[in-house]
C-alpha cells in the first residue's frame, strides 16, 4: 500500500474509517489545526475505538482505519487495540505521527517492532515540527519502519510552494529518499495557524470534496463526516456563538452542525452512512462543491453572512453548515426538483468514473 492507494480509498465512499485517537502531543507547533500539546489530556477510550471499528466493519465498506491525534503514539493502550482489529478485519491501518518518539534507529525500531502490522506511516514534517523533532529522528522513524516493510509517506505543510524544506529532508534520508512518497498540503489558517499568518483570500472557490463520505470519530466520541470537522474553525465557531444553547444537542452538548451524525457507541455506521447518503446538503457538498451551493443560495437571496471572500472550499463549507438553521434553509433549496436532478446526475457520473 502506498499513500496513492490511501488518497483512492479516501476519496471513495464510506471506505475509510479516522480515528482521532488523543490531543495529546508532546510538540506544540505553532501551525497544528486542532491546538494539540502536551497540556491536551483528551482521548478516545478503547472501548470507543473497539466499538467504532466493529461497528464500521458491519456497514461491510470498511477498508482502512486511518489513526491521528495529537500524537498516536501517546496513546498507544488505544493504538494497539485499533492495530489488532485492523489485523483481524484484514483492514489497512494508517498512522500520522510526528515521529518524535525515533530517538536512534533502534528505539524506532523497538516501538515499531512492538505494535501489530502498520500499513502506512506518514511522518509530518516541516518548518514547524522542525524545532521539536530533528532531522535525524525522521530518519530513524524511516528506516525502522522500511526495515518492516511498513510503507512511508513524508507529509509536508507549505506556507510557500517555493518552501524548500523538502530539500533539507532529501539531504538527510538519502537513499531512503527514493523508498518513500511525498505529500503536499498548504497551511490552513485553522487552529493554531489563525494567529500569526496572513493566508490570502480568494474568490468562491469552485469544485466538490470527496472527503465528506469519510467519517471520523473525534476524541469526545463525535461522528462527523469529514476529518475538517475535527478542526477548530468549525468547533469552535459553533460552541462561541452567542446564541450557542440554539445549536448545541442539548442531551450532551455536542454541537449540531451539519457535519455532526451522531455519537460513537451510541450511532451505529450504517445509520451515519444513511445520513450521508440521505441529507440533500452532505451529498452536494460531495458531488458539487460547497461553491455551488453557496452561489445557489445566493441566487435564491439566502442571508449568509458577511463573507464573501474565501482562503479555500472547507472554509465555504464551515459557512454553509456550522450554523444549524442556515442549514435547514439550505436542504430547503435543494430539494427543489431541477437541483435534485443535477445532484444526481452528477452523483451518478461520480460513481461510473471512479468505479468505486
Amino acid at each position: 500500500m502506498n499513500f496513492k492507494d490511501y488518497q483512492r480509498l479516501h476519496y471513495a465512499f464510506f471506505k475509510v474509517l479516522v480515528l482521532q485517537l488523543t490531543l495529546k502531543c508532546p510538540l506544540e507547533c505553532d501551525h497544528c489545526n486542532v491546538n494539540a500539546g502536551p497540556t491536551r489530556k483528551e482521548s478516545l477510550p478503547v472501548e470507543v475505538i473497539e466499538e467504532s471499528i466493529e461497528s464500521f466493519v458491519r456497514t461491510g465498506q470498511a477498508e482502512l482505519v486511518f489513526l491521528t491525534g495529537g500524537e498516536p503514539f501517546t496513546a498507544r493502550v488505544g493504538l494497539r487495540a485499533a492495530l489488532l482489529l485492523c489485523e483481524k478485519y484484514k483492514l489497512k491501518s494508517y498512522i500520522i505521527t510526528s515521529a518524535n518518539w525515533a530517538h536512534s534507529d533502534e528505539v524506532a525500531k523497538e516501538l515499531l517492532n512492538s505494535m501489530p502490522h502498520i500499513s502506512l506511516l506518514s511522518v509530518s514534517a516541516d518548518r514547524w515540527h522542525h524545532p521539536f523533532v530533528s532531522l535525524l529522528k525522521i530518519r530513524s522513524a524511516v528506516s525502522a519502519a522500511l526495515s518492516r516493510k511498513i510503507a512511508v509517506n513524508i507529509a509536508l505543510t507549505l506556507e510557500d510552494p517555493l518552501d524548500n524544506y523538502q530539500d533539507k529532508i532529501r539531504d538527510v534520508l538519502g537513499t531512503l529518499w527514493e523508498r518513500v512518497d511525498v505529500s503536499v498540503t498548504m497551511l490552513r489558517k485553522v487552529g493554531r495557524s489563525q494567529n500569526g499568518w496572513d493566508i490570502p483570500k480568494r474568490e468562491i472557490p469552485l469544485g466538490y470534496c470527496a472527503r465528506i463520505g469519510t467519517p471520523v470519530v473525534t476524541v469526545d466520541g463525535s461522528v462527523c463526516a469529514c476529518c475538517c470537522a475535527t478542526e477548530t474553525n468549525l468547533i469552535s465557531q459553533v460552541k462561541n456563538r452567542p446564541n450557542s444553547s440554539d445549536i448545541l444537542d442539548q442531551a450532551d452538548g455536542n454541537p449540531k452542525h451539519a457535519l455532526f451524525l451522531g455519537r460513537a457507541g451510541q450511532t451505529s455506521f450504517m445509520e451515519v452512512k444513511n445520513k450521508l447518503e440521505d441529507d440533500p446538503l452532505l451529498a452536494a457538498i460531495r458531488y458539487l462543491g460547497p461553491g455551488w451551493i453557496y452561489e445557489r443560495a445566493l441566487q435564491r437571496n439566502m442571508d449568509l453572512g458577511p463573507d464573501t471572500e474565501f482562503r479555500d472550499i472547507c472554509d465555504v463549507c464551515a459557512t454553509l453548515v456550522r450554523d444549524s438553521d442556515r442549514s435547514n434553509l439550505i436542504r430547503q433549496i435543494l430539494r427543489s426538483p431541477e437541483l435534485i436532478v443535477q445532484i444526481e446526475r452528477v452523483k451518478k457520473v461520480h460513481a461510473e468514473v471512479s468505479g468505486l
